[in-house]
């Protein structure tokens, strides 16, 4: 399957000459041009552009869109707001066009990721999860990764089918979530999207859940475990909280993990809950060290929108509870 190298600009005639003068050449990747950002935001949200062509008045508007590589389209031959960025110089003859625009094709192979460095060899992964409903997993998960991010560069990853985390995490709407990153992978793409995946929220990282349940569910254990692998070898942080609604194929996770922390209540039926899926394991995965499993009764706390109901996940008795199981 060829590469995608896309060109946007607001002039129709000049990107539609381009494309229709390049693509007789029989270029090593398929041409496409757009004159409507939402056309073009719409085609990157589905497709991994090897190279964009665009002009830089529109640089704040490519959030959405996937690219190994962004070439200004610039109005002046050289520009020096910009000495180490690719540019194409748009009035000049098609020749010379098509040789530089090859040229920018070529280097968007050859440059480096910014995030593509050897994953942290002893990254301290924790997974959460209970089969236990109303229980603090989700609190006590986001707390834990504010009590290490105080020490760790710290991701938050929520497995839920329905997380509902959109206020809480003041995701925009549009933003890319693990369904895309999920999609990505499995198209090895997973490189080109990642920046735009892993975003910053107060002191640690989160990528956005799924906004389709289907997604998380189609996915093997040894699946899981290369995602896993992949993320952390483009992005090394030195820990990862798994916020798990389901174990289903996740036990690829369960050897990486430092900890599997099981919040329960107090009732008999929580309790036969666990008593029921540690027999399962115990059972089906003989291999497996039921030690790294720990229940913990966190705190209640109600989970709401507003800005005191948010700091008390990370301010207060949450996080002293949380530090106490850590160090406990």
């Amino acid at each position: 399957m060829k590469k995608v190298v896309a060109i946007f600009d607001i002039d129709q005639a000049y990107v539609n000459a381009l494309t229709t003068n390049f693509s007789k050449r029989n270029p090593p990747f398929e041409m496409v041009s757009f004159s409507s950002l939402d056309a073009l935001q719409m085609f990157g949200k589905e497709h991994v552009l090897q190279l964009l062509v665009c002009n830089p008045i529109f640089a704040n508007e490519l959030d959405a869109i996937c690219y190994e590589q962004i070439m200004w389209l610039q109005e002046e031959k050289f520009d020096h707001s910009q000495p180490d960025a690719l540019s194409l110089y748009r009035y000049q003859a098609v020749d010379d066009l098509y040789q530089q625009l090859l040229e920018g094709y070529q280097k968007s192979f050859k440059q480096p990721n910014e995030w593509s460095n050897p994953s942290q060899p002893n990254t301290l992964v924790y997974t959460v999860y209970s089969p236990v409903t109303r229980c603090g997993k989700t609190i006590f998960s986001l707390s834990l990764a504010k009590v290490l991010s105080e020490k760790y560069k710290t991701l938050y990853l929520n497995l839920e089918a329905y997380a509902c985390l959109d206020e809480i995490l003041k995701l925009e709407k549009g933003q890319l979530t693990l369904s895309d990153a999920l999609y990505y992978f499995a198209q090895d793409h997973l490189e080109a999207a990642v920046e735009k995946l892993v975003l910053p929220f107060r002191s640690f990282y989160v990528i956005p859940p799924a906004h389709c349940p289907a997604d998380l569910f189609s996915m093997s254990s040894s699946q899981w475990e290369q995602f896993f692998t992949t993320l952390l070898s483009l992005k090394p942080f030195e820990a990862v909280v798994v916020d798990a609604g389901f174990l289903g194929e996740l036990q690829g996770l369960f050897h990486r993990s430092k900890t599997i922390f099981i919040p329960t209540r107090e009732d008999g039926i929580s309790k036969a809950r666990i008593d029921s899926m540690l027999g399962y394991y115990e059972k089906n995965y003989p291999e497996m060290d039921l030690s790294y499993f720990e229940q913990i009764k966190v705190p209640f706390l109600e989970l709401g929108t507003s800005k005191k109901q948010v700091e008390k996940l990370f301010w207060g008795e949450l996080p002293d509870f949380v530090r106490g199981v850590l160090h406990g």
